[in-house]
């Protein structure tokens, strides 16, 4: 496991979700198109205790995963989009899980005709996107790290102050975090996609952890289990698992902002959902360990 850029944070009790009236003060903010439900997830507010973890301090990118999947090239397979008539799923071949969707329009990562896996050129240092929950996963153990839980992400977004974006409490700026880069957007004027890990100058925790407001959205453990969080007890590293679930219903938790949302996802808080099969763009993660 390599530590050399990951943060070690040392943990402790603090406030996670959000009081009903900081979600009303957010969905006035955000006018008519406030998704109550969306940021209702955030309830009920509880103190959460976090034992001290690492968590790197950018999000992994093009080509670390590339890399990965060079090395374990003789493991996948390779699936073909029967529209496109591209081969676009990779997929490992031992239990059939899809890591990660190479479609040329989204992906940072290509499949050479000899059968390597390579970064676009300019898009090594840009974070991995449309990465399943499986790709993202296998990819941690592989370097005997994991997946952060839900709780330690937003330690890690909001500290033990419960700032509300990463950063702080100013919102975010369009040259300081890579959002809203859609049209209507905030930022639509902004040039589309991620940028480079580590180069959004807004966009970075006191404690040196990069792009957790914007670039891509990410994954971390936890089932998404309620419309809003579980009971969790006496609340120390809780992580939402419940067994009997199939793997095509399974939902995952994803944080943070990314370039194609608003900024409400932005927010330390806000918490969405995906299908861990889904592989989607502006989605990807970063890696924790104990």
């Amino acid at each position: 496991m390599h530590l050399s850029n990951m943060v070690r944070l040392q943990g402790g009790k603090f406030r996670m979700g959000s009081t009903l009236a900081e979600i009303d003060a957010e969905c006035r903010r955000v006018g008519p198109q406030c998704r109550r439900d969306l940021l209702e997830r955030e309830q009920p507010v509880r103190e959460v205790t976090v034992s001290p973890f690492y968590i790197d301090a950018h999000e992994t990118t093009n080509a670390e995963f590339a890399a990965w999947l060079d090395a374990n090239a003789p493991a996948l397979d390779m699936k073909e989009d029967p529209e496109h008539r591209i081969q676009r799923y990779v997929h490992e071949r031992a239990r059939g899980y899809r890591l990660i969707d190479l479609f040329p329009e989204y992906s940072g990562i290509l499949l050479l005709p000899e059968r390597r896996f390579v970064p676009r050129p300019g898009y090594e240092n840009k974070p991995v996107i449309q990465v399943t929950w499986d790709g993202a996963s296998l990819y941690c153990g592989a370097r005997g790290k994991r997946l952060p839980t839900e709780a330690e992400w937003e330690f890690a977004a909001r500290g033990t102050t419960a700032r509300r974006f990463p950063w702080g409490e100013d919102p975010p700026r369009c040259d300081g975090v890579a959002f809203g880069r859609y049209e209507k957007g905030l930022c639509e004027r902004s040039p589309k996609g991620e940028r480079d890990v580590g180069t959004s100058p807004q966009d970075r925790t006191p404690e040196g952890i990069w792009d957790l407001g914007g670039n891509a959205a990410e994954w971390v453990q936890d089932q998404f289990l309620l419309p809003h969080y579980d009971a969790c007890g006496d609340c120390i590293d809780p992580v939402a698992e419940r067994p009997g679930v199939t793997r095509e219903e399974d939902l995952r938790i994803r944080r943070g902002g990314s370039w194609p949302a608003s900024d409400v996802l932005s927010r330390g808080a806000t918490r969405a959902r995906s299908k861990r099969i889904e592989a989607r763009y502006g989605l990807g993660f970063r890696c924790a360990s104990r």
